[in-house]
């Protein structure tokens, strides 16, 4: 873990993000460019990019479970292809009805298997596992960033068809990053460096224990076979045992020392003492070396066996509420602030540098605001809980400050809490479930967010086409991320 080879990991995850997600994270271009086309209501037209963002959502509970059957290479892989199809095969349609189908339900379905990503990224990391995060997440606003003003240049040139045909060719490219999603062939001599790490640490920083009960074969004249089963049956209690009763010799036995030379051990026979050199610590279930060495699993892990046993934990709630809000601020802004821009005044390339601007500082912060965390500069709690109570004022003032430069403000600051917040939520599932059970949960998390998505198409309508402006729905989103910050103040 965190090893050069993780970094090209979370690289390869970035690059498929980008063409993979591009397109769903350009939604607003494509919103105004189907408003155009098909000359339908905004509600109408809010609907397949929608779709898109709803379905690969709900799907990721499904995904999460394909997940712990099937490798994640695999998924992706027919992921990338089967969304990029579905896409180029809009340039066949004439109604938003086809597109609901096609760029909504098959593309949206498709990319969800592209989430399995997280997985792969905190298998591959320990220490350095928000700033990986981070930049596996990148890809999402790099994509954006360029996605963005492609797209509308396509679109001006071909038409909104020609486009999506198009774009649809260039999200192939997401399949070159799946490879690197391949497991290394399993290495026995890396196996034994690893655990042999293990036992050097155990023997630098042995654990502070009162006593230990040893098994009766380590301490008997004449031991008996030693084999895993009888190890993992006779377990050592560590949690009541301290270092002071511990006869040295018989934990350098336990650990594979060399030698027997106690007073408990003399005058015993060769083969007696060949039996005790045999015992290696290699040969233990990673499991039990865990428990020996007083290695606490995480909590998810360690109170039930269920796989869905984190919906006991009061926190996953609140973690799955934040993701709900990050998912929909996110998903709103960026498919109505070009339409909303073009109201007031500006430009359309201007209007599409906001979504470009708000994406590139969200990957800035997916990038760099893990070292905040990781550093201690800010616990993460706090971290949560600040950027929420921002990003609240940024989207209150966002109706009243229709100047270019003060919407460029406001996107930049928009962005930069809608990265510091996502990289930090699988953070938190990671330290609430560990990693055998985080595709599920991010899963279910997602599942929530993609649910709260059906609501999107009915406010841009009922702000836009019947009260005639986006104010109000900017008001609705403030209220709920500055509710969001103060549940998180109330964790500090």
């Amino acid at each position: 873990m965190d090893s050069p080879r993780s970094w090209a990991v979370a690289a390869a995850c970035c690059w498929m993000n980008v063409f993979g997600f591009g397109l769903v994270r350009s939604a607003g271009v494509v919103y105004v460019g189907i408003l155009e086309t098909f000359s339908v209501s905004r509600e109408q037209a809010s609907w397949p990019v929608n779709l898109s963002i709803v379905c690969y959502m709900t799907a990721g509970p499904f995904v999460g479970l394909l997940a712990r059957h099937i490798a994640a290479w695999k998924l992706t892989m027919g992921g990338c292809i089967v969304g990029s199809l579905a896409v180029s095969s809009c340039f066949l349609v004439h109604s938003v009805a086809y597109l609901n189908v096609l760029l909504g339900v098959i593309h949206g379905t498709s990319i969800s298997f592209l989430l399995v990503f997280v997985v792969v990224i905190n298998q591959h990391f320990l220490k350095y596992r928000a700033m990986a995060s981070g930049i596996s997440h990148a890809g999402f606003s790099l994509g954006a960033i360029i996605f963005s003003p492609l797209t509308h240049v396509l679109f001006s040139e071909y038409g909104l068809r020609g486009s999506l045909l198009l774009c649809g060719a260039i999200m192939l490219n997401s399949t070159v990053g799946v490879f690197l999603q391949r497991p290394p062939p399993a290495s026995k001599l890396k196996l034994a460096q690893k655990r042999l790490r293990l036992e050097q640490t155990i023997e630098s920083n042995p654990p502070k224990q009162k006593s230990m009960k040893v098994p009766a074969s380590f301490v008997t004249c004449e031991p008996p076979e030693i084999g895993k089963e009888s190890l993992v049956d006779q377990k050592i209690d560590v949690k009541k045992h301290d270092d002071a009763g511990i006869d040295h010799s018989v934990t350098k036995t336990m650990l594979g020392g060399n030698e027997a030379e106690t007073g408990r051990h003399t005058g015993k026979d060769e083969k007696s003492e060949k039996k005790h050199q045999q015992f290696h610590p290699h040969d233990l279930p990673s499991k039990e070396i865990a428990e020996a060495t007083d290695l606490e699993p995480t909590k998810g892990q360690s109170s039930s066996g269920s796989v869905l046993s984190f919906f006991t934990f009061p926190s996953f709630y609140l973690i799955a509420a934040s993701q709900v809000l990050v998912f929909f601020i996110m998903g709103t802004y960026t498919t109505i602030i070009v339409d909303f821009s073009v109201d007031n005044g500006i430009s359309r390339w201007y209007a599409i540098s906001l979504v470009s601007l708000y994406n590139a500082t969200d990957m800035i912060a997916r990038f760099g605001s893990g070292f905040i965390t990781d550093r201690g500069f800010l616990n993460k709690s706090t971290m949560m809980a600040l950027h929420f109570a921002l990003w609240s004022a940024s989207l209150v003032l966002t109706p009243f400050c229709t100047a270019y430069y003060c919407q460029v403000v406001l996107a930049l600051v928009g962005g930069w809490c809608n990265g510091c917040t996502m990289i930090l939520i699988v953070v938190f599932f990671v330290e609430l479930v560990g990693i055998d059970n985080l595709g599920v949960t991010f899963g279910v998390g997602i599942f929530f967010s993609g649910a709260c998505g059906f609501l999107r198409p009915s406010l841009i309508g009922y702000f836009r086409d019947h009260h005639g402006d986006y104010e109000g729905l900017f008001d609705v989103l403030a209220a709920f991320a500055g509710l969001m910050s103060l549940l998180w103040l109330c964790t500090i």
